[in-house]
């Protein structure tokens, strides 16, 4: 299956190198219906990250968010933490204002530089929310590209059913490849595409399934 790419968002992937890069990215939706396709992945890693979102006031010049993210990769643990902005902050947050979908895709602008566990403790106690995931990687026949699909743990122990997949590209594309066989009900519409339905089924996974509390709350 193919589909026209114009109004959807690209993106460059996240490094951790103190430099400022534009982040561009699809996101998609979907619900796995074989979990045994996680099997034929080419790469999985571990994924825990903290978030704040910082609002857009008379006091500051544009919205934002800061993360750090900690990733254990086969047994190696590394932090980076990442700062994002708007490419276009003004324009951006009045099209925010309307938004009924947390974290859509969007044109962003970030900075991510290697951080410690320290960091990371630290930052948890003031992150108003988080994301503990399982990340598996496909690659795209064909091409440098992959499918990244986050899986997510859900408190009772278990796994989601349905997941985020990003696809992070350095160049425009006319077309998307196929995802693999094993995912259903595919969301593809990206922020600005997307019906009433997909939106409020979008934003209940972010509140119920995608979506970790601050831990500390409950202690």
């Amino acid at each position: 299956m193919k589909r026209n790419l114009k109004q959807l968002l690209i993106a460059l992937e996240e490094q951790a190198t103190g430099k400022a890069s534009f982040e561009r990215e699809y996101v998609f939706y979907a619900k796995l219906t074989d979990p045994s396709i996680l099997e034929k992945a080419s790469h999985v890693e571990s994924q825990e990250q903290w978030s704040m979102n910082i609002e857009k006031t008379d006091k500051n010049y544009c919205s934002g968010r800061i993360r750090i993210r900690k990733t254990d990769d086969n047994g190696k643990i590394s932090y980076v933490q990442t700062i994002k902005t708007p490419i276009k902050p003004m324009q951006a947050d009045t099209e925010a204002s309307d938004a009924t979908v947390p974290d859509a895709s969007q044109n962003m602008l970030e900075v991510a530089i290697d951080a410690s566990e320290d960091a990371f403790n630290q930052f948890k106690l003031i992150a108003d929310q988080g994301m503990i995931k399982t990340r598996y990687s496909f690659p795209i026949e064909g091409t440098e590209l992959k499918f990244e699909v986050d899986v997510f743990h859900l408190p009772n122990g278990e796994k989601s059913q349905w997941v985020k997949i990003d696809l992070e590209v350095d160049q425009p594309l006319e077309t998307i490849p196929s995802l693999p066989e094993g995912f259903g009900e595919v969301i593809y519409n990206q922020k600005n595409e997307q019906t009433d339905e997909e939106k409020q089924l979008i934003w209940n996974l972010y509140e119920n399934v995608f979506l970790t509390k601050n831990e500390y709350l409950n202690k």
